[in-house]
């Protein structure tokens, strides 16, 4: 497995990461991160202050200073600290500029809770459906039922996040695969 790693984060691969963070707090470290990587040969692209969200233009990000700003979110639920206005992108509309470019597009979303409004943006404009082949979620806690009623209702109470969206997937005829990220 780790020859398999080392072979596609390679100087020799032809893949290429994009990379988006909001809260400034990590500005630095993901700004030498990605030079380090750059040097090594790895195709690298980090924006930051800049949230992957459902419009382009700003938002308020709400920082999280009780867990180290590893909760910071755009959605307000989150935030014990400070707010920082930060650049947003459409997500969708990037996913569908990157397909011009790349055979398959693999994500990873943490979002901190905004996942219930970023998913369904992501279903509505066709980017977790044709677009993404590989579509891996952090889920949190907050506002589960939110995005139950977002997507369609709920087999029943007990249908878990990630099952509700493979669902959804699976209703669109789509061939990308959801998974649940730890």
């Amino acid at each position: 497995m780790r020859q398999t790693l080392q072979r596609c984060l390679g100087p020799n691969s032809s893949s290429c990461y994009y990379g988006f963070e909001p809260n400034p707090v990590f500005t630095q470290s993901l700004l030498q991160l990605e030079s380090q990587r750059r040097k090594m040969g790895i195709r690298v692209h980090v924006q930051t202050r800049t949230a992957f969200g459902v419009r382009d233009g700003t938002a308020q990000l709400h920082i999280d200073n009780e867990s180290h700003h590893l909760g910071s979110s755009l959605r307000s639920i989150a935030a014990s600290g400070a707010v920082e206005t930060v650049r947003e992108i459409d997500g969708a509309r990037f996913l569908h500029e990157l397909k011009q470019y790349s055979g398959f597009i693999a994500a990873k979303l943490d979002v901190e809770g905004y996942e219930y409004e970023l998913l369904p943006h992501l279903l509505r404009n066709g980017a977790a459906c044709g677009v993404v082949a590989l579509l891996a979620v952090e889920w949190h806690s907050a506002a589960n039922v939110t995005l139950g009623h977002a997507l369609g209702a709920l087999r029943s109470v007990n249908e878990t996040m990630p099952e509700l969206l493979t669902r959804q997937l699976e209703s669109l005829d789509c061939r990308a695969v959801a998974l649940s990220w730890v």
